[in-house]
């Protein structure tokens, strides 16, 4: 499971999960689509979850042919369904069958393309062999959002918190924590009168930091939407190799770099 993170209008946040094998009934909430995603979406050749999309989501998805399950229309009007015991707009849920269902409706294909991996795994749980502590890693997208993590020494992962508390999953009530955090950094501004956000990663090359076992280190990335290509690379320009589990990869805005914060204390 991946979990991605971004920067998106009025300083919010919003994120988006890839998963691979699933079989949940209960997978949400689901939202809207911002053409950021929808971009990293397609490095994984995945098909796309959402109800609706901004303006410029929209304008993505038709340029890259994007196969996606949209709530408000097509094949994927029966994917969703509202929790009214949660207030909207943020009690849309999907689940398996749901989907399973209406990929099917769609006629969309089962088989992934043979796409470049955007990195390796290692065997077996493995520290890093230089870096920097990270004992506590502080991500500042925003004023309103500052999410961070903390390491657990015991059980060798970084759990999540924002506005100040722990980030708990509603329906397991676990804390949300990973093995791997990968934070890319990329030039991003204001595009439209809405505020949406644009990071400036379609064809490009830039930094990031890669994040596992208490330590950090230097990474670069490097993206080709039209190739569907994002491969991540390590100090020696070698495709960066990660350890296997749960991993969080953010888009961070360069102009906030200096308020990225790796510490050696929680």
């Amino acid at each position: 499971v991946i979990l991605y993170e971004a920067l998106v209008e009025g300083g919010i946040t919003r994120t988006m999960g890839i998963f691979e094998e699933f079989d949940n009934d209960r997978i949400g909430s689901v939202r809207s689509a911002r053409h950021d995603f929808i971009s990293a979406s397609e490095e994984y050749d995945a098909i796309l979850c959402h109800i609706g999309s901004s303006n410029i989501g929209d304008e993505r998805i038709a340029t890259l042919k994007v196969n996606d399950l949209d709530g408000l229309k097509g094949a994927g009007v029966n994917a969703f369904y509202r929790d009214n015991s949660i207030k909207m707009p943020h009690n849309a849920f999907t689940s398996y069958e749901r989907i399973m269902k209406c990929i099917e409706k769609a006629g969309y294909r089962m088989e992934a393309k043979d796409l470049n991996n955007h990195f390796t795994f290692y065997h077996e749980d493995t520290d890093l062999a230089g870096g920097e502590t990270a004992k506590k890693v502080s991500i500042h997208f925003s004023n309103y959002n500052s999410p961070y993590f903390t390491y657990d020494e015991e059980a060798k992962v970084y759990k999540r918190f924002q506005f100040g508390h722990a980030h708990k999953d509603a329906s397991t009530g676990e804390q949300l924590a990973f093995k791997n955090l990968i934070i890319l950094v990329a030039p991003c501004s204001v595009v439209d009168n809405d505020g949406h956000v644009n990071y400036e990663m379609e064809e490009n090359t830039g930094n990031g930091y890669y994040v596992t076992n208490g330590k950090y280190v230097p990474i670069t990335w490097k993206k080709s939407e039209s190739k569907q290509f994002m491969q991540y690379y390590d100090e020696s320009g070698e495709m960066l190799t990660i350890n296997p589990g749960k991993s969080y990869i953010c888009l961070y805005p360069q102009y906030n770099l200096d308020q990225l914060e790796f510490s050696d204390a929680e």
